[in-house]
C-alpha cells in the first residue's frame, strides 16, 4: 500500500487503516466550535448570468460584487454550460476515483506547472488580495455522511510562478491602505504547501505588519 501521506480519504476508509493520518487532522485550536455557529436567516445568492453579455451587464456585475462582499460565495443559473457536459465531467471523476490507488497515484504531483495532476487539500484564496480584503474568502468545508459519496468539481485559475499579486492601486488610498504586500504566486504557493493545516489562511503571512522572512 502507498504511503498514507498520499492517501485520499476514500482510500483511508477502505484500506483498513485504523487511525486517520495526522496530515488529515486539523489542530484542536483550529476546529470550529459548533455551539458558536449561527444559522443564516438568508439564502445563498443566486445570480442569473443570462444578461451578462447584454444590456443588464452592469447589473449582473454589481450582483456578483455584492455577493462577494457580503457572502463570499454565490450560485449561478443560465451559465450556458450544457447539462450533458456537466454529467460527463461527474462521470469521469467517479470513474477516476474508482481506479486502483496505484493507478491514481501515477498522476499525483505537487508541481503547479502540470496541467493534469492529482493533489489534495486545496485552499487557494488570492482573490481576497486582489480586492484588498473587500471580498470575503470563505473556507471550504463540507458535510459528509457514511451513506453516499460526495463529488465537487472545483476550477482553479493559477498564474505563472513569477506573476506578481497585490491589491490594485485603484483600491488603495489614505483611508484604505494596502492590507497585503505584493508577492509572487510562486512565493505564495510555496508558503501554502509548507504551512499544512497549522494556519487557517497563509495570506496572513503577506500582511505588511508581519515579518515574512
Amino acid at each position: 500500500m502507498a504511503s498514507t501521506g498520499k492517501l485520499l480519504l476514500a482510500d483511508v476508509a477502505f484500506s483498513g487503516v485504523k487511525q486517520i493520518p495526522s496530515n488529515y487532522i486539523r489542530p484542536i485550536s483550529d476546529r470550529p466550535n459548533l455551539s458558536d455557529v449561527h444559522i443564516s436567516d438568508g439564502s445563498i445568492p443566486l445570480i442569473d448570468l443570462h444578461g451578462l453579455n447584454g444590456p443588464d451587464h452592469l447589473t449582473v456585475i454589481g450582483q456578483i460584487g455584492q455577493a462577494c462582499q457580503g457572502d463570499g460565495f454565490f450560485q449561478v443559473k443560465n451559465h450556458g454550460i450544457p447539462e450533458e457536459m456537466i454529467s460527463n465531467v461527474l462521470d469521469i471523476a467517479r470513474q477516476f476515483f474508482k481506479l486502483p490507488e496505484s493507478e491514481r497515484l501515477k498522476n499525483y504531483s505537487d508541481d503547479p506547472t502540470k496541467t493534469t495532476r492529482l493533489s489534495t487539500s486545496f485552499n487557494i484564496k488570492t482573490e481576497q488580495v486582489l480586492s484588498n480584503d473587500r471580498y470575503k474568502s470563505v473556507l471550504h468545508r463540507a458535510v459528509v455522511n457514511s451513506e453516499r459519496d460526495r463529488i465537487s468539481i472545483p476550477t482553479f485559475y493559477c498564474p505563472s510562478p513569477d506573476a506578481v499579486i497585490g491589491p490594485p492601486t485603484e483600491l488603495i488610498d489614505d483611508e484604505n491602505p494596502a492590507v497585503y504586500r505584493d508577492f509572487t504566486y510562486g512565493e505564495y504557493y510555496e508558503k501554502f504547501w509548507n504551512k499544512g493545516l497549522v494556519k487557517e489562511c497563509c495570506l496572513d503571512l503577506f500582511k505588511p505588519s508581519l515579518n515574512t522572512t
